[in-house]
């Protein structure tokens, strides 16, 4: 079995493979795995589908807030505002609230605690199946994705993305992922565990 453990620094994660290596696949089992471990107050995704459309089936998932494709631009970008939004309240909320961690976020949470019944939201993972594809047709995102993942993790929110090359994801954004999953790659010699 594969355990994939999103707690702290390794709550971002990047999939790496060439054509028809299993990208998509490994993202649906990722996201229906949570699903099935996890509520649904627990854990929201919303899904950017630039692939071959696997993440469409998702939508059904009382997880799933919502499975937007290339051709829905305004939906795109909404999604991705949406998580922003999301991290500028739980700055604020947890500044206020003297909340010190997103453990503790969500421990109180669980409790039925007041101060955190105006955040709807657990832990939030944005999942992009197509990663070149945000760098041509939505380049303005990709430094707000950039944001999502170098802040993001203090406030449970999560980036999961497939890219077919590791020279796809910047070195900078990189190191924002702790969860590092390579499969078949178009030649070896771009592996980068080689």
């Amino acid at each position: 079995l594969l355990v994939v453990d999103l707690a702290g620094a390794a709550g971002n994660v990047v999939i790496v493979g060439g054509p028809q290596a299993g990208k998509s696949t490994l993202l649906r089992t990722l996201v229906v795995s949570t699903a099935l471990t996890h509520t649904a107050e627990q854990v929201q995704f919303y899904c950017l589908d630039f692939g071959g459309g696997a993440l469409a089936g998702l939508a059904a998932l009382p997880h799933v807030g919502s499975v937007a494709t290339r051709l829905d631009a305004d939906r795109v970008r909404r999604t991705v505002a949406e998580l922003v939004s999301l991290l500028r309240s739980r700055e604020r909320l947890f500044a206020e609230q003297g909340i010190e961690s997103m453990a503790e976020f969500r421990r109180r949470r669980a409790g039925g605690a007041p101060d955190t019944s105006t955040d709807p939201f657990g832990d939030v993972f944005l999942v992009i199946d197509g990663w070149p594809s945000i760098r041509q047709d939505f380049e303005a995102l990709e430094q707000v994705v950039s944001v999502l993942a170098s802040q993001g993790l203090s406030y449970g929110i999560h980036v999961v993305l497939s890219a077919p090359r590791w020279g796809d994801v910047r070195p900078a954004m990189r190191d924002q992922f702790g969860t590092r999953l390579e499969l078949r790659l178009g030649a070896p010699s771009d592996s980068a565990y080689g």
